[in-house]
């Protein structure tokens, strides 16, 4: 469980960060 715990920490704030990083670009990008 901890585990679990431990990659979901480490996991969702890079998506989110990938996530932001794609919206910028397509702004740029339009």
């Amino acid at each position: 469980m901890v585990m679990v715990v431990a990659w979901l920490w480490v996991t969702v704030p890079f998506l989110y960060g990938l996530y932001q990083l794609a919206e910028k670009s397509s702004k740029l990008f339009e």
